[in-house]
C-alpha cells in the first residue's frame, strides 16, 4: 500500500507481481481458481470426465490423457472462476481431437456471475471452424472479470487443456543486460522494494527493460535505487513498442536519477531504464502507472471506445467513438437494433431477432431460413436453402427452389435421377434413374448412373443391351450385351437370357440350344423310327373312331325299340332308319378320311420334333 500511496490519484500500478512472489514468466490463471460445468459426462464404464481435468493438463488433444466433458445439452458450460478480477487477455484451449466438430459454434464470455447474465462475449466461432484448429490462441479486450465461460447450444463442451493470462500483472516479465542470475531482472518487478532484493548488473551498455504485455497508456513511472546508490548522472527512461529498438522509442525521462514519479502520458507496450554510460543498473523496484489502452478509473475498472486516447480519470474522448459505442467515454453501446461507426447501421432484417452485435452486427441467434454469414446479409448460393443454406434441392432442375423451404420452383421440376417429391432431394434407389426414376437399367454387377442410367464402365446382364441395358435383347440374339446368336435355332428363335430354342431346330441340329450337330445315319435312323411310330399311332386312332360309331349305332338302336309308337309311324321309323343309316355311313367314312389326313400331319410334326432332340 505504501508502493500505491507514491502514485497520484487514479493511478493504477502496471507492473505490479503478486505481492513478494517473483515474475519470472507469464502466469496460467487457470490454476489459480477453480472450475465447474453445467453437466458432467460419464461413460458405459462408469469414468466421469469432470472439469477440472481441463486444468489438471497434459496440455495435449489427447481424450484418453484426460478431458472434461459436459453432458449434451440443448445449453451447456464450462466456467473458471478467479479469486479476483484479472484483465485477461489470452485464452488458450486444447479440444479433443478424435470429435473436434464437437466445440464448432462456441462462445467464450468473461462475465462476473453466471454464464447467462451480464457476460461480455469475446469470441464466438460463427463460421464452425473450430475443428480446424484444434489448439486455439484466442486474444480479449473486455472488462475485467473474474469468471470465464465457454458456451455452446445442442451439443457437449469438451476441453482437454485450458491457459488463461491476464494483463500487466501476470503478463509483466522484465529482462536485464548483462545477465546477473544472483541479482536477476524478476527482482525489479516482485513487489518488494527491499534494498538488497534488487536487480544489480554493471557495464557500459547495462539496462533494465520491463514487457508489460500488451499496449498500455503509461501515466507515471517510480523506481526505487540500492542504496547507497550507484554514481548520478542522467537516467534515461523510453517507452517502445519493439524490445530490441526501444531506443528508438519515445523517451520518457531524462535527468537526474529522480526520487519521484515521474508523471507521463504515453502509449506502449515496453518500458526501459538505461542508466549513466559509467553507472550499471542498481533497481530495486521499477513501478508503472497507468491503465491498459482503453480503459480508466482508479483501478482500470472502467472501459472507454474511444477512437484515440481516453482521460485516464475521467475517460473522456476527444477523437470519437470505435464502431458499435456511442457517449462522451464512448461507453454506451449502440441501442437494440443498430451497430457499427456512430450506431448509425440497422441490423439485418434476416436476423431471427432483430438485435445484432452493436459493433460488427453479425446477428445474435443466427440468420433466418435461407440466409447466411455472420450478418445474414448473403442469400443462399442456388442449389441451398433453410437454415445456414444447410440443406440442398440439387434435384430441381436448374437447382431453383425456395431458399427458406427447398420447394422447387413451379417452373423448374425435378431432374432425372430424383424422385418426384416437393424438395427433389431424394436420389433414385439401386438400379432405377432417369426422370422420377421410372426407368430401369441391367447392368451387370453395379447399378447404373441414377441420372443418365449410364452403364458403360461394365456390361449388361445377359438379356438386354444398349447404353443403359434396359432394352431386351433382339430377335436371334442373347447373353451378355446380346452379343450372341441363335442361328440354329428354327426361325432363330430362342430365348434373351440363355438362348434355349423355343420351337426347335434347324435340320442337322439337336440340344435345348440346338447346338449339337446330327449325322446323316442318325438322321435316317430317327425318321424310321418317327415313321414306324407315326403308323402306328395311326392304327390307334382308327380303331377308337371305329369302337365309337359302332356304340353310337347300338344306342340308337336300344331307344327305337323302347319307344312305344303306333303303326303308321313304324313304317316311316323304318324308313328313316335306313336313310340316317345310309348317310352315317357316308360321314364316317369321310371322318374317318379326314382323320387319316390328320394323322400324316402329326406324323411329320412328330417326326421333325425328334429329330431336333
Amino acid at each position: 500500500m505504501k508502493m500505491i500511496s507514491k502514485l497520484q490519484p487514479g493511478v493504477f500500478f502496471i507492473i505490479i507481481a503478486t505481492l513478494f512472489v517473483p515474475v519470472r514468466a507469464q502466469i496460467n490463471l487457470a490454476l489459480h481458481g477453480t472450475v465447474a460445468q453445467e453437466t458432467t459426462y460419464t461413460d458405459k464404464a462408469g469414468i466421469s470426465y469432470t472439469a477440472n481435468l481441463a486444468i489438471e493438463g497434459p496440455a495435449n488433444n489427447n481424450w484418453e490423457d484426460g478431458c472434461s466433458s459436459t453432458g449434451f445439452q440443448p445449453v451447456t458450460w464450462w466456467g473458471l472462476f478467479l479469486p479476483r478480477l484479472a484483465y485477461i487477455t489470452n485464452v488458450k484451449s486444447y479440444y479433443r481431437k478424435d470429435e473436434p466438430k464437437r466445440m464448432n459454434d462456441f462462445r467464450l464470455y468473461f462475465a462476473n456471475g453466471s454464464a447467462y447474465e451480464q457476460a461480455e462475449r469475446c469470441h464466438r466461432d460463427s463460421k464452425k471452424l473450430a475443428y480446424l484448429n484444434l489448439n486455439q490462441s484466442i486474444n480479449c479486450d473486455l472488462s475485467p472479470a473474474k469468471n470465464v465461460y465457454f458456451f455452446n447450444r445442442n451439443t457437449f463442451v469438451e476441453l482437454c487443456y485450458i491457459e488463461i493470462y491476464d494483463n500487466l500483472a501476470y503478463n509483466g516479465t522484465a529482462t536485464q543486460n548483462p545477465l546477473n542470475p544472483n541479482k536477476p531482472a524478476s527482482l525489479s518487478i516482485d513487489g518488494n522494494r527491499t534494498n538488497g532484493m534488487c536487480s544489480r548488473t554493471t557495464g557500459s551498455s547495462s539496462y533494465l527493460q520491463v514487457d508489460t504485455g500488451s499496449m498500455s497508456v503509461v501515466t507515471t513511472v517510480y523506481l526505487t535505487y540500492g542504496d547507497p546508490p550507484l554514481t548520478t548522472g542522467d537516467d534515461m527512461i523510453y517507452c517502445s513498442n519493439t524490445s530490441n529498438s526501444w531506443v528508438d522509442g519515445f523517451v520518457l525521462y531524462k535527468g537526474e536519477r529522480p526520487t519521484k514519479n515521474i508523471n507521463v502520458l504515453a502509449v506502449c507496450r515496453y518500458i526501459t531504464f538505461v542508466p549513466p554510460a559509467a553507472n550499471g543498473v542498481d533497481v530495486c523496484e521499477i513501478e508503472i502507472g497507468g491503465c491498459p489502452l482503453g480503459r480508466y478509473g482508479v483501478n482500470c475498472e472502467h472501459f472507454c471506445h474511444c477512437k484515440g486516447l481516453c482521460d485516464s480519470v475521467t475517460g473522456q474522448c476527444t477523437l470519437g467513438c470505435f464502431d458499435g459505442w456511442t457517449g462522451e467515454r464512448c461507453d454506451k453501446a449502440c441501442n437494440n437494433g443498430y451497430f457499427g461507426s456512430e450506431c448509425n447501421r440497422t441490423c439485418s432484417k434476416n436476423c431471427i431477432k432483430p438485435s445484432c452485435d452493436h459493433v460488427s452486427g453479425e446477428c445474435n441467434e443466427g440468420c433466418i431460413k435461407g440466409w447466411e454469414e455472420y450478418n445474414c446479409t448473403k442469400e443462399c448460393d442456388v442449389g441451398y436453402f433453410g437454415w445456414n443454406c444447410s440443406q440442398t434441392c440439387l434435384g430441381c432442375i436448374s437447382n431453383k427452389c425456395d431458399k427458406a423451404d427447398g420447394s422447387c420452383s413451379i417452373f423448374s421440376g425435378c431432374k432425372p435421377g430424383y424422385v418426384k417429391s416437393q424438395y427433389c432431394n431424394q436420389e433414385c434407389e439401386d438400379w432405377f434413374f432417369g426422370i422420377n426414376c421410372a426407368s430401369r437399367c441391367n447392368c451387370l454387377n453395379n447399378p447404373c448412373n441414377k441420372f443418365n442410367g449410364d452403364c458403360s464402365a461394365e456390361r449388361c446382364a445377359k438379356g438386354w443391351q444398349d447404353i443403359s441395358c434396359n432394352n431386351e435383347c433382339g430377335a436371334g440374339y442373347f447373353g451378355l450385351n446380346c452379343a450372341y446368336v441363335c442361328d440354329t435355332c428354327f426361325n432363330q428363335s430362342c430365348d434373351i437370357f440363355e438362348g434355349n430354342c423355343k420351337v426347335g431346330c434347324n435340320d442337322g441340329y439337336r440340344g435345348r440350344k440346338c447346338e449339337t450337330p446330327v449325322s446323316a445315319e442318325s438322321l435316317s435312323l430317327i425318321k424310321s423310327s418317327f415313321f414306324m411310330g407315326g403308323f402306328a399311332s395311326m392304327l390307334g386312332i382308327l380303331l377308337i373312331i371305329l369302337t365309337v360309331v359302332i356304340a353310337t349305332r347300338r344306342i340308337l338302336k336300344k331307344q327305337e325299340s323302347g319307344k312305344a309308337i303306333n303303326s303308321s309311324h313304324s313304317n316311316f321309323n323304318e324308313q328313316h332308319y335306313d336313310d340316317i343309316m345310309k348317310m352315317e355311313s357316308v360321314s364316317t367314312y369321310q371322318d374317318l378320311t379326314k382323320q387319316t389326313v390328320t394323322v400324316s400331319n402329326d406324323y411329320d410334326q412328330i417326326n421333325n420334333a425328334y429329330v431336333n432332340q
